[in-house]
């Protein structure tokens, strides 16, 4: 029950509003983001294993791209193949940007993400949990409607460089939705 109540309170906040005009706390914005060359893990997962498995997997791919001889990006980030709750697995895919030659290994998958079109908002280290992140989620997706917009693939969280020493108030990742018109 401890872990379902922060699900339970952002449902309740949600239904309450229904009807109403939503309230965006997030100021969204739109960016352009260059074709990339990732390595990337899969993993299925609910809602209490993600953090862990996906700080996990982050480390594993790092360790492989090192080892390689490649560079790793300092930005990463997790797109969710599917809704992540305290109920159910779905998965989530982490990817981090490189330079350099590296094989696949393992889990790891190397792949392009395409260019694209992000529409964002940002998060501090305190909002980067769940179920506080879910507001930055419903104000991207609330503006990418307003904006006539349509959502192109899966959402994601993008990490910063500097998140492991964030606190508190600072920004700590974006929350973004590839769109097109």
């Amino acid at each position: 029950m401890q872990a379902k109540r922060g699900t339970f309170e952002f449902l309740r906040a949600e239904l309450t509003r229904y009807g109403e005009a939503a309230v965006t706390t997030y100021p969204v914005s739109l960016r352009e983001v260059a074709e990339t060359k990732v390595a990337t893990i899969v993993r299925d997962v609910d809602q209490q294993a993600l953090v862990a498995t996906m700080i996990n997997s982050q480390s594993e791919i790092w360790r492989h791209l090192n080892a390689s001889g490649a560079e790793p990006a300092s930005e990463s980030w997790w797109i969710f193949h599917g809704a992540v709750t305290p109920d159910s697995e779905a998965p989530v895919e982490v990817c981090v940007p490189f330079t350099g030659t590296v094989d696949p290994a393992g889990p790891i998958t190397i792949r392009i993400e395409p260019a694209h079109t992000e529409a964002f908002c940002t998060v501090t280290r305190d909002e980067c949990i769940f179920p506080r992140i879910m507001v930055a989620y419903h104000a991207v997706a609330t503006w990418v409607r307003q904006a006539g917009m349509i959502e192109l693939g899966a959402p994601r969280e993008v990490y910063f460089a500097d998140c492991e020493t964030a606190t508190g108030d600072d920004p700590y990742a974006h929350v973004a939705q590839p769109v097109g018109k």
